[in-house]
């Protein structure tokens, strides 16, 4: 009898098909200790190996956020929570410094060997203040696997993958005209761009009129983050200006359209900064220092021929004194009736009279 109802209870207590094992796990028999088997995921003094494997392939210019497929291979273990880690490296492609790493955002389960590791900005922030310069040079991007089975006996093994080279890009284009932000009376007005955008080639603003002449193209690129750029575009005509911002990048072109209205000036002065050039020289074509030497040298000639005339008649000789009356009044034919000089012909004594005494 006893017999009988010791195999009778052992029947009992084994669960039927179809019902839950729980409530028969949760007994304790006294009949002798429980065997457990070896884990067959690891086996004592065997080599461990691992490769890993970028599957993914990262555009020249990456968005965020960024899932990075890994693709991993081990031999003489098993990938499990517990022997395996999956991560990435970051290095900054120009200056070669090493920014960070970021772990697979998926847990390690035996049997999977893909696995994603996600590049968002959360990730991201650590790696960025490391290295500010990966918001404008490209970024190597390394998938990372370590193995240890060495509690076991085994070995450690480690993998990695070639390098992916992107530029991030971290935020999307975006762009506006801070100013102005409205209506603006006619005059000297001031253009600011406000934008968000990385490998920026340029910012340009291009103001068309109402019968579609262009009136301003210039930059209003920034000349660094806080350094913005103030353009003047001067305007005295009222009216609904068009105007186009464009933002060029590497990656992406961003055109913004819009239009401006200047009012009249409300009886108030417009003033124009402008400035006139004018040849002021006596010679047209010809440079005010060149001109000023001919008028030199034209001076310096008829000063000589004054000079010349003045000395000449400094160095006659002065008149005679007319005859006194207790003087003779000369003798001959040809006597001076002034000076009573004699002279041998009468055209001698004419000469002297026309050059000595201006008779005639």
């Amino acid at each position: 009898m006893l017999v009988a109802s010791v195999f009778g209870a052992s029947i009992l207590m084994v669960p039927h098909a179809g019902a839950s094992t729980q409530a028969g796990a949760s007994h304790v028999t006294g009949l002798g200790s429980a065997t457990h088997s070896t884990p067959s995921a690891v086996k004592p003094s065997v080599t461990t190996t691992a490769t890993i494997v970028n599957t993914t392939a990262a555009a020249m210019y990456q968005a965020i956020p960024f899932n990075l497929g890994l693709t991993i291979t081990v031999t003489g273990s098993s990938i499990n929570v517990t022997t395996t880690k999956i991560w990435v490296t970051l290095v900054d492609d120009v200056l070669g410094t090493k920014c960070g790493s970021v772990s697979a955002n998926q847990s390690i389960l035996p049997g999977i060997t893909h696995y994603n590791v996600s590049l968002g900005p959360i990730a991201l922030t650590p790696a960025l203040a490391l290295c500010p310069g990966i918001a404008i040079h490209g970024t190597d991007i390394q998938g990372n696997v370590k193995v240890d089975n060495s509690a076991y006996g085994g070995t450690v093994a480690t993998g990695q993958t070639g390098v992916l080279v992107t530029d991030f890009i971290f935020s999307p284009l975006t762009a506006a005209l801070a100013s102005p932000s409205g209506s603006v009376g006619a005059g000297n007005i001031s253009l600011l761009a406000l934008y968000t955008a990385q490998y920026v080639e340029s910012v340009t603003m291009v103001i068309t009129a109402p019968a579609g002449a262009v009136v301003f193209n210039s930059s209003l690129a920034w000349s660094g983050p806080s350094n913005p750029t103030v353009a003047t575009w001067f305007e005295s005509t009222p009216g609904t200006y068009h105007y186009t911002l464009t933002v060029t990048t590497s990656y992406q072109t961003l055109p913004v359209a819009g239009t401006i209205t200047v009012l009249p000036g409300a009886g108030t002065p417009v003033y124009e900064n402008s400035s006139t050039w004018q040849n002021s020289s006596v010679f047209p074509g010809v440079s005010g220092a060149v001109s000023g030497t001919i008028l030199l040298v034209v001076g310096l000639i008829l000063g000589m021929i004054v000079a010349l005339a003045v000395g000449r008649s400094l160095m006659r000789p002065a008149a005679a004194a007319p005859a006194q009356p207790w003087q003779p009044s000369g003798t001959g034919a040809n006597a001076c009736s002034v000076c009573g000089k004699s002279f041998a012909t009468p055209e001698e004594l004419k000469e002297h009279a026309k050059t000595e005494h201006g008779m005639n």
